[in-house]
């Protein structure tokens, strides 16, 4: 029996019922992580509203899971007379939305040779709630809406991809969100108002993605939410006539909510078309494109202006079309944003040692275990030794603690650059 995980699954507790059908077998909350539910935001400028979580339902939503099996969610519309002669003649298991004295919830009919009309009901295990319903013609056409979407699933074997540019929207809607909700809670509403948009654009933020980012282990952005969250439940149990949400929503921790959301969206979403290979010399331009411009970004403040300004893009990407050895790229979306490079150590001192001699991710691309995935790959290529090593500009304190993390200790030896104390580390493998 699949029973719901998280608030408002009915919809993906059904979706996880009915591929039992194709031998997938998934939870609802496994389904969730694999599409990566936690880190989808989309706005309805049809409707009006933020959407999020468990709120994101149907085709478009579900074949970002479905499609990575081959397979498809089809949607047909139909006036309830139409739709009920559908679920009649069906022989495979239908997602309908049916009308229950608690609201609107997702269920499926499980076709049988009864002339009554068996439906699986979502629910949360242990709650004494039925797994199966039966209605009559008359009852359920009693339960459903006069227009409706009847849902099944189709094996689809040219389907492999979801459509990961969903994924790509995301911030934009996060940006508008902010501007929104600022711009409401600036202004007194009496409390009606309030619970009138509560739905529409309070919930996609402090309510439906929370359960989801807590599987997800999000713990900081979790609390983060959940502070705004009962700041928010205390607003609405005032017992004014009416109110000015920013004095309860501090919109400084609203901005901090969002770009801690924002950077975990990125972090997950974007890997989705990481790919990390061995560098060619075709690849020489974005190689150096990289090397540059991290260079500027990085060390702009910590070498002399003199020594910046020497700087050249047209040599660094001479440089990668010369060297185009012992060095892994990364690319996201077709567009080169970082690479490592490794060799034996040059060190002298040093004895079966390999050394990373080389890595850099452009900024906007960093603090998403890029660099740590181009480390790994140079440790594959250099399993062989016992020890790495690897030089890093001491007053870079950002860099230092990243080798820190990857288990690099300095060693006492130093030598300098540009009239800058470059330090070396050392990690035994």
């Amino acid at each position: 029996m699949k029973y719901m995980s998280f608030n408002r699954s009915c919809s993906y507790a059904c979706l996880a019922y009915m591929i039992e059908d194709y031998d997938l077998d998934y939870t609802d909350k496994e389904i969730s992580l694999q599409m990566k539910l936690a880190y989808l935001f989309y706005y309805d400028s049809k409707n009006k509203e933020y959407l999020s979580g468990a709120m994101l339902q149907g085709k478009r939503w579900f074949d970002l899971f479905l499609n990575r099996h081959s397979f498809e969610f089809v949607e047909d519309k139909y006036n309830k007379i139409d739709a009920l002669s559908v679920i009649k003649k069906s022989n495979r298991k239908l997602m309908v939305g049916i009308n229950l004295k608690t609201g609107k919830h997702a269920m499926v009919y499980c076709p049988s040779e009864n002339t009554l009309f068996r439906f699986f009901n979502p629910h949360y295990e242990n709650d004494g709630a039925a797994d199966f319903f039966v209605y009559s013609e008359q009852e359920l056409l009693d339960l459903l809406d006069d227009e409706i979407t009847v849902g099944y699933i189709n094996h689809n074997p040219k389907i492999t991809v979801p459509e990961l540019e969903l994924y790509g929207r995301l911030n934009g809607y996060l940006d508008k969100y902010v501007v929104d909700i600022i711009e409401f809670c600036s202004i007194e509403h009496t409390l009606d108002d309030i619970l009138e948009v509560k739905e529409s654009l309070f919930a996609g933020l402090l309510l439906s993605p929370i359960p989801l980012l807590e599987f997800e282990e999000e713990i900081e952005l979790v609390d983060c939410l959940k502070k705004l969250q009962a700041c928010f439940i205390r607003a609405l149990r005032q017992t004014k006539t009416s109110i000015r949400l920013l004095d309860y929503l501090n919109p400084l921790e609203l901005n901090e909510c969002v770009r801690k959301y924002k950077k975990s969206i990125n972090k997950k979403t974007m890997l989705e078309s990481l790919i990390i290979r061995e560098a060619t010399a075709k690849d020489a331009e974005g190689k150096g494109y990289v090397h540059y411009q991290s260079w500027i970004e990085t060390y702009t403040g910590l070498f002399p202006d003199e020594v910046m300004a020497r700087l050249s893009l047209e040599k660094n990407i001479q440089l990668a079309k010369d060297y185009p050895e012992n060095t892994f790229v990364a690319i996201v979306d077709n567009k080169i944003i970082g690479f490592s490079c490794y060799l034996e150590s040059r060190d002298e001192d040093l004895d079966d040692t390999g050394e990373i001699v080389a890595i850099y991710i452009l900024k906007e691309y960093q603090g998403l275990d890029i660099g740590k995935k181009l480390m790994e790959v140079c440790y594959k290529e250099l399993s062989k030794y016992t020890t790495l090593s690897l030089w890093v500009l001491g007053c870079n304190k950002k860099s230092v603690g990243f080798y820190e993390r990857q288990g690099f200790k300095a060693d006492g030896k130093t030598k300098m650059l540009h009239g800058k104390e470059v330090i070396r580390m050392i990690k035994r493998m």
